[in-house]
């Protein structure tokens, strides 16, 4: 979705951000519910594919399922189209450094999930940076390209359903 809507934004901002925010809230609405529900059901897969030996791989698991949060972002998408791409090297920078540190001194305090709870601080930092760098350099607020309400209920119910998988 993030390089198809690329020419439509580059061509007419406007419509091309509201043809982004209605496909992201129609990816929304297949790829949140499908994540909650593999999390809901990963230990239980995972023992039954696997062993129970298996079963505290499903945590990792479920950790690389919260990326749904920030992958269903594309503020670099509109970076791209109105070719402000200076911004996405920094990012990009900034985000692996992030990804590399914080995975190793999370790997040592909490051990593997420690590198997936690394990668899913990085991602939502560099889509957070992006999405500041849009909203007070290009002036294009959040709420022009997102359901913000959609997304925020996905999001708290991804994250409830999270810690609800430790117990079920």
């Amino acid at each position: 979705l993030s390089t198809a809507m690329v020419p439509a934004i580059a061509k007419n901002l406007d419509e091309g951000l509201a043809e982004l925010k209605k496909k992201s809230t129609q990816l929304m609405h297949f790829f949140f519910p499908l994540s909650i529900l593999l999390m809901l059901c990963s230990r239980y897969i995972y023992q039954y594919v696997f062993s129970e030996s298996f079963v505290y791989s499903a945590l990792i698991f479920n950790i690389y399922l919260l990326l749904i949060i920030p992958r269903v972002l594309f503020p670099q998408t509109i970076l791209t189209g109105i070719q402000k791409t200076k911004f996405l090297l920094l990012s990009s920078v900034l985000e692996i450094v992030l990804n590399v540190s914080l995975s190793i001194w999370l790997a040592s305090e909490l051990g593997l999930p420690g590198i997936a709870y690394g990668t899913l601080l990085a991602y939502l930092f560099d889509k957070i940076f992006l999405i500041f760098i849009n909203s007070f350099v290009n002036k294009i607020p959040l709420s022009k390209y997102l359901q913000t309400s959609t997304f925020c209920v996905y999001s708290i119910a991804a994250c409830i359903v999270f810690s609800l998988s430790y117990y079920l």
